[in-house]
């Protein structure tokens, strides 16, 4: 619930949109909206040059394959899943990079971090990385100019704060 408010606020309205179309093309298929499907690093480069946005993740790791997701809203989900788990699987224990059109991101995670209980770190780039204690194993990104919001997810606390503060995050290339 704490993620939806924070990309609803970031977004700058109280109400969501209606659902576009998501027919985005990797070269196995179309995406789905909702459905996550395997993707290789080919895939998701040609994904975020069809989507007209940035994509971000922490780039490839050895021995993982990654599933893609996009909302109907055209957020967009990478997940890291190791060795033999399913794409799609339903557990929530792995590594998940999430892309938000967030048009005042930045102002609104400035705002979030002075809220009881928020963290925030300055991160590279002058961006910002904030974190609170309903869901401390998602980190929000943003970035001075960047329309974006960027959820790292991790599988416990330790992981979800290193990755958002270690500089990793990159658009996918």
């Amino acid at each position: 619930k704490q993620r939806l408010a924070i990309v609803a606020l970031a977004s700058g309205c109280g109400s969501v949109a209606p659902p576009k179309p998501s027919v985005k093309h990797l070269s196995s298929g179309q995406l789905t909206a909702g459905r996550p499907v395997a993707a290789t690093k080919a895939q998701l480069v040609y994904y975020q040059s069809s989507v007209g946005h940035p994509v971000y993740w922490i780039g490839p790791y050895s021995g993982f394959s990654y599933d893609l997701t996009e909302t109907a809203t055209h957020d967009t989900y990478i997940r890291y899943l190791p060795k033999g788990v399913a794409v799609g699987s339903s557990s929530a224990n792995f590594t998940t990079i999430g892309t938000y059109s967030s048009p005042n991101a930045y102002q609104t995670l400035l705002s979030l971090s002075k809220s009881k209980g928020h963290t925030s770190k300055k991160v590279s780039y002058g961006g910002i990385a904030v974190w609170g204690p309903a869901h401390p194993r998602s980190v929000y990104l943003a970035y001075p100019k960047l329309a974006f919001l960027i959820e790292v997810y991790g599988p416990t606390v330790t992981r979800a704060h290193a990755i958002a503060l270690s500089g990793e995050m990159t658009q996918v290339r």
